[in-house]
Formats: structure tokens, C-alpha cells, sequence
């Protein structure tokens, strides 16, 4: 989305888009315009299912005259990169969907599908186990108690939200908090950990 709209190149005059029903349209001629479209198109995408999603982004890719390759500089990780990462004894792999949907706007089947897909994908790229997951988006808005029954029945052992909060020893282990952390510098990075209160 942010390499679509708000990069700088040259825009069409308007953008349209059938969603639930309704054509929706907003003016792209200047840049506050796409950014407003941005904001308003981010939770549309984030609550589409995922064969939508795909739709949109394609009409989005077409109208801005953008192909589906990505800038270098943010791709994902290779196959061989994974396997290196998941070596380090530093780091944990865990799982994280299939298409990164909201799995509160799912039905239980298709979560099931999208988790233990998932993990399966994984495993077989790793070769072994894996046994955490994180929720994509990780808002309490974004799973439900079914999400949560779901990745305990996969076999993960714990699953990471995306709310601040400080891990306790009587911590739901299917809800664990995190602080989100930036790209920042390191005295941005020190200030922030100074922000946190630990026992």
C-alpha cells in the first residue's frame, strides 16, 4: 500500500473500488489525497478476506501502474534465510498465517486452515517443529476464544498478541503481550526501553 499511493510517482486522477456491496471512489491527484484514501483503505483490506484482498490490491497494483514485485529492499525472507535464522540460537520461528488476514473476520474453518497451514508450511520448509505463533495484526479486536482454542489444538505451546503489557508467570501463554518496537535509533531505542517498568 505505502509503495502504491504514497510513494512519488504519476497518479491517475481518481480511484474506484466495488467492496460489500458498494462502489466506493476517491481523488489520488495530490499527495494529502492518497494519504487520506491510505488511511481509509488499510482497515478495508485488514477485514477483507483474503481472495478480496487479493482483488483489491490487483486493481490497486493496475491502476497505479505498479507490478506485483516489490522493492528489494522490502522483501521477504528467502527459503534459505529462514533456515539460516531459525539456526541462530538467538532467535525462534513461529508461525503467522498463510495470507495475514484478521482472523477475527474468518469462520472457524477458515482460520483452522490459515493456523495449522501455517505451522505445516513451516515445519516442512524448517524441518522441525514449530511451536509458537503470533497473531497477524494481534489487536484483541483480531482473534477470538475460538482463534486461541484453535492454536492450542494445533499443538503450539504459546502465541504471541500485539498489545503492551509485561509478561508475568501467571500470563495467559495463548496471549502473551509485546511492545511493539520500531526501526528506531539507539538512543530512541534506549529511551523506550527506559519507558518500561520492570520487576
Amino acid at each position: 500500500m505505502e509503495r502504491l499511493l504514497l510513494c512519488d510517482h504519476g497518479f491517475p486522477e481518481f480511484f474506484e473500488l466495488y467492496h460489500d456491496g458498494k462502489a466506493r471512489r476517491w481523488t489520488t491527484a495530490d499527495a494529502p489525497a492518497r494519504l487520506r484514501m491510505y488511511t481509509e483503505l488499510l482497515p478495508l483490506l485488514r477485514e477483507a478476506l483474503p481472495e478480496m484482498r487479493d482483488e483489491h490490491l490487483e486493481r490497486l497494483r493496475a491502476w497505479a501502474g505498479a507490478g506485483s514485485q516489490g522493492r528489494a529492499s522490502h522483501r521477504v525472507l528467502s527459503v534459505d534465510e529462514l533456515r539460516r535464522l531459525a539456526g541462530s540460537p538467538v532467535a525462534t520461528l513461529g508461525a503467522h498465517t498463510l495470507s495475514h488476514s484478521s482472523l477475527s473476520t474468518l469462520p472457524a474453518s477458515r482460520q483452522r486452515e490459515e493456523i495449522i497451514g501455517s505451522k505445516l508450511w513451516l515445519e516442512g520448509v524448517l524441518g522441525q517443529e514449530v511451536r509458537v505463533f503470533s497473531y497477524p495484526f494481534g489487536g484483541r479486536r483480531d482473534y477470538t476464544a475460538e482463534t486461541v482454542a484453535i492454536c492450542r489444538d494445533a499443538g503450539f505451546t504459546r502465541a504471541a498478541s500485539n498489545f503492551p503489557g509485561q509478561w508475568r508467570s501467571n500470563a495467559d501463554p495463548f496471549q502473551l503481550p509485546r511492545h511493539l518496537v520500531r526501526n528506531w535509533d539507539l538512543p530512541t531505542f534506549k529511551e523506550q526501553l527506559s519507558r518500561l517498568w520492570i520487576a
